[in-house]
């Protein structure tokens, strides 16, 4: 954890990455504790080349799964490690095919995380 106030905290990944998010309106201050985690809903993240996106990782695609209007991505990132994302199938990546060993670029803006408690 690097900082944290009742408006959301800044957290260091192992791999060194400084993300920041918002508190959920629910959750507990992250302030005085020495761990959290930024969670984003998959829909919330962004495939493919985006800008705009307060953060952007590169990943390789390990899975796709069929879901109806959605198609479902298990991305491998070097940083952050497996990242969960939904993509609607009108995108530009589901119409485009991409699918299982491709590479892609993914992110989200940092008001779409929340900052937890972690534990």
């Amino acid at each position: 954890m690097i900082e944290a106030d009742e408006r959301g905290a800044a957290i260091r990944t192992t791999a060194g990455i400084v993300l920041q998010a918002p508190l959920s309106a629910r959750g507990s201050s992250l302030a005085g504790r020495q761990s959290g985690v930024i969670a984003v809903r998959p829909e919330a993240i962004t495939l493919g080349p985006a800008d705009g996106l307060d953060y952007r990782f590169s990943g390789r695609v390990q899975n796709r799964i069929y879901l109806g209007d959605q198609t479902e991505f298990s991305i491998a990132t070097a940083e952050l490690g497996d990242i969960l994302v939904r993509a609607a199938n009108s995108s530009a990546p589901v119409a485009g095919g991409l699918a299982p060993g491709d590479e892609t670029m993914l992110g989200w803006h940092r008001t779409s995380g929340l900052a937890l408690v972690d534990g």
